[in-house]
């Protein structure tokens, strides 16, 4: 995932000295430089933001002290280093006073410590944003799981799942893919009182036997300072809760490792003498019930029998046909609340078409198409037209099949919302609520994809 772009502002009237400043701070990867020439253009800016400004001295509109003192009177969090041809103490310890992140002379030097601010910013920047991914991912994962549904195969598996959350043992949910499986993981990790712990989701795929070792029982190694040892999800769980994905694709002997981390809660992480103790549940989901396991691996059976003490089965959305209406409705607040005051609803003729579609890519699916029909809806009905399934379009022909992702289809989402406002990122941006740098991602991506 690529970082975002920070925004640094030049206030420089020397245009050789301007760019000089600018050329050494564009040689950090992520961040866009803006020059200005007065300190009344930069201060009609600082609204947006700027994570840094470099402001001369003298200005031929504005002394240093008074354009520092408009700057922050807008926005008192900025971070603002004057950049002075004068090595003058007082004048340098009173602008620091007036509230200057730094006084930087105009020298051998200049350059230098402007990249160390920087540097230091790009810091800053990142822990910042791994704190609020922390913070969105505790929020989300203390937030109560809705399981939507009423149709008996579907109760008969939330009924499982608590009586699941009191056991301390592997539990397998199995069923075809889309149809809510770590949803119900996630209920049985909050149903058990674990809604505050980790909750860690490993999937083997496009990983080797040796990977999948270190990811989830760690490693110990010498290195030239020492004796190295990372601990694997296993552990970092602590009392929360590990789920593994495509259960059926984990190599035999990782399956029999994890026997035996059930059977005796510790194990020996690869070249390491120290025993690890496993303190958190695991919860492995499959697109296959252990008949597939008996039927084709009689060792295979055996060691997921010795795994999990209860299976459950997630029914196919086809087979839950009562609730696709249900479901719909409750798709279509989640995706209509933050980009609209009035929650839209269906048609008759738009329910009904749902209501008849096979769904091979189940709840996943359907979400899909009813994020895409809350963004193609002119009105505050979501009529039949809207509904787009199997590359049936309404504009841009934007194809709608179960191979998909989520992420490809609300790319698409995002494309065409671009093409629907003539690329005018801000103005997607607030009709999707998402952030400027998730689209100028989504678009740097996109062009990086075609020049290879």
């Amino acid at each position: 995932m690529l970082d975002e772009v920070i925004q640094i502002y030049i206030v420089e009237d020397d245009p050789w000295y301007g760019e000089f400043l600018e050329a050494s701070i564009q040689l950090f990867p992520n961040v866009a430089v803006h020059r200005f020439s007065t300190a009344k253009e930069c201060i009609e800016t600082v609204g947006l933001k700027p994570a840094l400004i470099t402001l001369d001295c003298r200005l031929p509109d504005m002394g240093g002290k008074d354009a520092l003192r408009s700057i922050l009177k807008k926005d008192k969090k900025s971070k603002v280093v004057v950049v002075s041809a004068q090595e003058d103490i007082e004048t340098a310890v009173d602008l620091l006073k007036q509230g200057a992140y730094d006084y930087l002379v105009k020298n051998d030097q200049t350059r230098d410590r402007l990249w160390n601010i920087v540097k230091n910013l790009l810091k800053e920047a990142k822990l910042e944003r791994e704190n609020l991914r922390l913070k969105k991912q505790l929020f989300k994962s203390i937030q109560p799981v809705q399981l939507i549904g009423k149709d008996a195969k579907f109760v008969r598996a939330k009924s499982m799942a608590e009586k699941a959350s009191k056991l301390d043992a592997g539990i397998l949910i199995f069923g075809p893919s889309g149809s809510g499986k770590k949803t119900l993981a996630k209920y049985i990790h909050q149903h058990a009182g674990l809604a505050s712990q980790p909750f860690e989701v490993f999937s083997p795929i496009g990983l080797s036997e040796e990977q999948c070792n270190t990811v989830l029982f760690g490693q110990e190694f010498i290195s030239s300072t020492g004796i190295q040892r990372e601990t694997g999800l296993l552990v970092q769980i602590g009392k929360g809760t590990l789920v593994i994905e495509h259960f059926e694709r984990l190599p035999v002997h990782i399956l029999e490792q994890l026997v035996q981390v059930q059977r005796s809660k510790q194990f020996y992480a690869k070249g390491s003498n120290y025993r690890f103790e496993v303190l958190g549940q695991l919860v492995f989901l499959s697109q296959t019930g252990s008949e597939h396991w008996f039927n084709s691996n009689l060792l295979g059976a055996e060691i997921v029998f010795t795994l999990t003490a209860m299976q459950i089965e997630m029914p196919a959305l086809n087979q839950r046909k009562e609730d696709i209406e249900l479901l719909s409705n409750w798709f279509l607040g989640q995706s209509a609340a933050n980009r609209q005051p009035d929650v839209p609803r269906f048609s008759k003729k738009a329910m009904e078409k749902l209501q008849n579609h096979s769904f091979h890519g189940n709840l996943r699916e359907l979400k899909a198409i009813v994020e895409l029909a809350v963004v193609l809806a002119k009105h505050s009905v979501v009529d039949v037209e809207d509904i787009v399934i199997q590359g049936q379009s309404k504009q841009n022909h934007l194809l709608l099949t179960e191979e998909k992702t989520m992420e490809t289809y609300q790319n698409e989402i995002i494309f065409h919302y671009m093409e629907k406002y003539k690329q005018k990122v801000l103005v997607v941006a607030d009709k999707l609520q998402i952030s400027k740098s998730s689209i100028y991602n989504l678009l740097k991506r996109e062009t990086k994809g075609k020049d290879e």
